[in-house]
């Protein structure tokens, strides 16, 4: 996100920062319909109501029509530009820019808490059907067997699951080290990126079970469980259903 085009829209608009996209009523006409759409990730914007040409642009081409239609008069994109740099100060900047991480991660936490919960709930579908195919094998698995190396995996990719949606679910509002980090990690391996938050809306069946396992988590029934090096064996929990 290029912080400093995204201010003039925030400022001038009263945008919500942690939000990337946004449609409101046109600044530069008569509207009742919101036709105006705003992308804070790209600095661009475009009216798709009675809007005189230009219709769109970018964050120069914003300062301008701006200077015409509201404050009749006419300025070239140079002093645009040069108005858009005076807007922001560099240590007020610095502060914005640091706004705009914050809002990212705490957006980044509301998103992905549901999405972690899902991941909980597949693992414990595939340990269900080891489970299965145990009892098939009489019930009984020590770690010199070799299904030990699956089990042990399964509970360890469970539990990094659950400190995932753990760390994301207890954010409430705030950041914390641990969510940082968290995020972070999903930003460098792919798993999280800021377009997400336009299309990815957690289903009733991933906020459910991410519901669920807040209840267990409180019912301390969701340990971290098993020490893969100890090779004790694996006890059996509830699974999320």
């Amino acid at each position: 996100m290029n912080h400093l085009n995204a201010r003039i829209f925030i400022e001038r608009l009263h945008l919500d920062p942690s939000s990337a996209h946004h449609v409101v009523p046109c600044p530069f006409h008569d509207d009742h319909d919101a036709s105006f759409s705003v992308d804070l990730e790209k600095g661009v914007f475009y009216c798709f109501g009675g809007c005189r040409e230009p219709k769109g642009g970018g964050a120069l081409g914003f300062v301008v029509k701006w200077a015409k239609v509201k404050d009749g008069r006419t300025i070239t994109r140079q002093e645009a530009s040069a108005l858009l740099r005076r807007v922001i100060p560099a240590r007020s900047a610095q502060s914005f820019r640091r706004e705009i991480v914050r809002a990212e991660i705490l957006m980044f936490a509301r998103v992905m808490a549901p999405v972690y919960a899902d991941r909980v709930y597949a693992i414990e579908k595939k340990i269900q059907r080891l489970d299965a195919l145990v009892a098939q094998m009489g019930g009984r698995l020590s770690s010199k067997d070799s299904l030990w190396s699956l089990y042990t995996d399964l509970y360890t990719q469970r539990s990094a699951a659950e400190w995932q949606w753990s760390v994301c679910q207890t954010a409430r509002g705030q950041t914390s080290p641990l969510l940082a980090q968290l995020f972070r990690d999903a930003k460098a391996n792919g798993d999280w990126h800021v377009g997400m938050v336009a299309t990815a809306h957690a289903n009733r069946e991933q906020v459910t079970r991410s519901r669920k396992l807040m209840m267990r988590r409180e019912n301390d029934e969701c340990r971290l469980e098993p020490q893969s090096l100890t090779r004790t064996p694996i006890p059996v929990r509830t699974p999320i259903r």
